[in-house]
């Protein structure tokens, strides 16, 4: 009898173990989700338009607050289209268009991150001329 109730034990203690540790992946994913969503509502109070972009650098959904500021027609920037289509194609003193200087931005993000990607770096900047509708340039 006592050999069984070990038994028992042994098992109610790995059903809690198991219990919490799937409690414990649950708080984590809502705490994800919570910064995520946080950050998420501090980019769109602060900024004018937010853009969520692939690995192409394309967009990942609609962006009409975009199109609003371009003064062009919201499904110009619509889900697939190219981020860098919007981008100034002028060249710079060193002979760069924004287009460049957006993909030597990202290349030089993913090496960081593949350095060490537990380290977590404010992102990188560029300043960019994206055109309107009347391809005037507005400076971003």
């Amino acid at each position: 009898q006592i050999a069984g109730l070990f038994v028992f034990s042994l098992i109610y203690w790995w059903d809690e173990k198991q219990s919490l540790a799937e409690a414990a992946a649950l708080v984590d994913a809502e705490t994800s989700d919570s910064k995520y969503l946080l950050a998420e509502r501090v980019l769109e109070a602060t900024c004018d338009a937010v853009v969520y972009l692939d690995d192409d650098l394309s967009l990942l959904g609609a962006c009409p607050k975009l199109a609003e500021i371009l003064l062009k027609h919201p499904k110009v920037a619509c889900e697939g289209c190219s981020f860098l289509d919007f981008l100034s194609q002028d060249h710079d003193d060193d002979d760069a268009t924004d287009v460049d200087r957006v993909r030597r931005l990202m290349e030089e993000e993913a090496r960081r991150a593949s350095r060490d990607p537990t380290k977590l770096d404010p992102a990188g900047t560029v300043h960019l001329d994206m055109v309107d509708a009347y391809q005037n340039k507005v400076p971003v």
